[in-house]
């Protein structure tokens, strides 16, 4: 494998040190380590065997590239095995979303950011159970985002009482599965004290439940309320006054895409 230069100067890329070409890995992604890179030359199916090119796996849309979902499942777990108890952020929103979920806490691993989008609409019933059981083995968990799925208070309260080194929350809801947004506020604020940034875009939360969620998270520095149509106080008010002390806060009526 070879490559002129711009001097007309030609190099192999077999030459390239090692810790040279794992950086190059590390900035194409666990996905085309895993589907493309390593299938070049045994050096570098060699190199793809590296755990810290495994510590972050972003399946967010590539899963389409595979011929079925057990292809699909297949891979994204050999990805998981080859990081080797070091995996720290994990994102997807296709096939086996719950399989691989599942399979990645029974896993060693140090999972610290999850990042799952309900794209194929997984039902609730599911969701509701694969979550419970994969937080029960992800203790370091820190950042939570899930996007178009319901969120049912005993879900979210297993996640604050399983995961104690939850910051960040991101949630936003299904428009086909109908959310309790009185119980997922208060399920917040009863369980996740320690949360930094909360993000309910589109959610259908009122001010009960907002303010059940300063009281309940009294560490907040990010606060986004975007769409968020059943919340609405005066300037003046008391809860307007306490939505002052958080650094940042995104307001209901501000634009969604800016």
């Amino acid at each position: 494998m070879t490559i002129a230069t711009s001097g007309g100067v030609t190099r192999n890329w077999l030459d390239v040190p090692n810790d040279i070409m794992i950086i190059i890995f590390e900035k194409l992604g666990a996905f085309d380590i895993h589907y493309n890179a390593q299938r070049v030359c045994s050096l570098w199916h060699e190199l793809a065997k590296e755990p810290q090119l495994f510590r972050s796996i972003n399946f967010r849309d590539v899963w389409v590239q595979y011929k079925s979902s057990d292809a699909f499942l297949s891979s994204a777990k050999d990805a998981v095995a080859r990081s080797r108890g070091q995996l720290e952020t994990l994102s997807h929103n296709g096939w086996e979303l719950d399989k691989l979920l599942l399979y990645v806490a029974d896993q060693p691993n140090v999972l610290k950011h999850l990042r799952l989008e309900n794209f194929l609409n997984i039902s609730e019933v599911i969701f509701a159970e694969t979550v419970i059981e994969a937080v029960r083995k992800l203790p370091l968990l820190e950042e939570l985002e899930l996007k178009w799925f319901s969120f049912p208070p005993e879900v979210l309260k297993e996640v604050g009482c399983r995961c104690p080194e939850l910051k960040c929350l991101r949630l936003i809801p299904s428009q086909i599965i109908r959310t309790d947004y009185y119980g997922m506020a208060f399920a917040i604020a009863e369980s996740m004290p320690q949360l930094r940034q909360l993000s309910l875009i589109g959610n259908g939360l009122s001010n009960d439940g907002l303010k059940a969620i300063l009281d309940g998270c009294p560490h907040l520095e990010y606060l986004d309320l975007r769409q968020c149509g059943e919340v609405w106080f005066a300037k003046r008010s008391r809860i307007k006054k306490r939505l002052n002390k958080i650094k940042v806060v995104r307001y209901p009526d501000e634009p969604f895409y800016d």
